[in-house]
């Protein structure tokens, strides 16, 4: 199985109510894309590469994170930062701890 689990410094009970765990891959991945939408039909070509591959997948815009998260705007666009499908595209962990968002909460403003 491919291990979809998300480790991210953005607060975890959100995150867990954002995407609940499926019982297959199939339906985590189906849970995910309802929310971020489908991988790019580049990355999804890559991916049929794999060994692990469960496609074809219907191509499906997602709600967003604005939708799905109750983050302000800083936290989001973290989220989506860490959340990117393609792993060169993702902040790294040093940038996102020096990110503006965890700067608001040492300022009192977060969480």
């Amino acid at each position: 199985p491919i291990n979809m689990s998300v480790h991210s410094p953005v607060h975890p009970l959100r995150l867990s109510r954002l995407i609940q765990a499926g019982n297959t891959t199939e339906e985590q991945l189906e849970l995910i894309f309802q929310v971020l939408g489908t991988p790019s039909e580049e990355f999804l070509l890559e991916m049929k590469e794999l060994p692990n591959y469960h496609g074809p997948y219907t191509p499906m815009a997602g709600v967003g994170l604005k939708n799905a998260v109750p983050l302000e705007e800083t936290g989001i666009e973290l989220l989506q930062r860490l959340l990117m499908y393609e792993p060169d595209k993702r902040i790294s962990a040093a940038d996102a701890l020096n990110h503006e968002y965890f700067a608001s909460l040492q300022q009192g403003d977060g969480l």
